[in-house]
């Protein structure tokens, strides 16, 4: 099939609001709400959504998919940090919104899957859209759980800033499945696999991960006090209160938008490497076969590669 696609620039409508709705009658145009899966990016701070992510998912789907992100700002995610509340609005209206819709039609449940992606900002963003939500659903008395009050099916963050304050146990045992390396699937017991609503990936040695202001004053769990350090931390690190902060803000600017395209690599702040097993694992494709997946990985990379030498205007 082909795949489902639907964006509101800023300059698409002057409000939110506005944009929420246009972007809302766009899938309604497309037939959105007829497809399997949708599929909701939190963008990041500049606008756009990792392009590998999206289309992995749509050729794992076999473009059975609607994808819809919102853009709420214009400066590079280490930039924006003014702008997560924004975000944070934003991705939680259109989830409500996207809720709504298909209750519509599914009364006694059912309709498409609804899949959250998120990475930096975009994933500290939507974390933060539905603790949200949780905490309203908490007051009226209900559940508070995050992904069944904003309608949500399953989660993928990766590369979350250290400072994000999710509430995983809000998901209940297994329910959040927290990684280091994609490598980490194989040893995971298939009932956690069947358990697990939301995964985070997040590389100890990406300094978005590593960013907390709480370095300053405490020791953090990639720097413990004693044994060896985690894989992709120095085995000479050590934690310095003041000084472990500043290095990894440093770090932050240092390689920040450092990747190339189509050189994937599983270290730092890059991601695309594990995605295709990442998101085959999270979100049901275990029909798709290892030979199957580097295929699609290989498709995805050189359209990266096709995407980035464009000149956009």
């Amino acid at each position: 099939m082909r795949p489902i696609r639907a964006y509101a620039a800023l300059r698409s409508a002057p409000t939110p609001a506005a944009r929420i709705e246009l972007v809302m009658r766009e899938l309604e145009r497309q037939g959105a709400f007829s497809r399997s899966r949708i599929f909701v990016g939190a963008a990041t701070g500049g606008g756009h959504v990792n392009p590998v992510a999206v289309e992995l998912v749509e050729r794992l789907s076999g473009g059975d998919v609607a994808s819809v992100s919102i853009q709420y700002g214009t400066r590079p995610s280490i930039l924006s940090f003014d702008k997560v509340k924004d975000a944070r609005d934003v991705l939680e209206l259109l989830l409500d919104r996207i809720k709504r819709r298909i209750a519509a039609d599914h009364p006694n449940g059912g309709g498409p899957d609804v899949l959250l992606y998120g990475e930096s900002l975009g994933g500290w963003a939507s974390q933060g859209a539905l603790e949200a939500a949780a905490r309203r659903a908490e007051r009226a008395g209900q559940p508070a759980d995050p992904l069944r009050a904003t309608g949500i099916d399953t989660a993928v963050w990766v590369g979350i800033p250290g400072f994000s304050r999710f509430r995983r146990d809000r998901l209940g045992p297994g329910g959040m499945q927290v990684l280091s390396s994609v490598a980490q699937l194989e040893s995971l017991p298939a009932e956690d696999r069947s358990r697990a609503r939301a995964w985070e990936l997040s590389h100890f040695d990406d300094p978005v991960y590593r960013a907390d202001v709480a370095t300053i004053w405490r020791r953090p769990h990639w720097l413990p006090k004693d044994g060896n350090n985690p894989p992709g931390v120095a085995p000479t690190d050590r934690w310095r209160p003041v000084l472990t902060f500043l290095s990894t803000v440093t770090m932050m600017f240092v390689t920040a938008n450092n990747e190339r395209p189509g050189v994937w690599t599983e270290h730092g702040h890059d991601y695309r490497k594990e995605l295709p097993k990442l998101l085959r694992a999270a979100f049901g494709f275990d029909h798709v076969s290892d030979a199957e997946l580097a295929r699609i990985s290989e498709q995805v990379r050189q359209s990266e590669v096709w995407i980035m030498d464009q000149k956009w205007k």
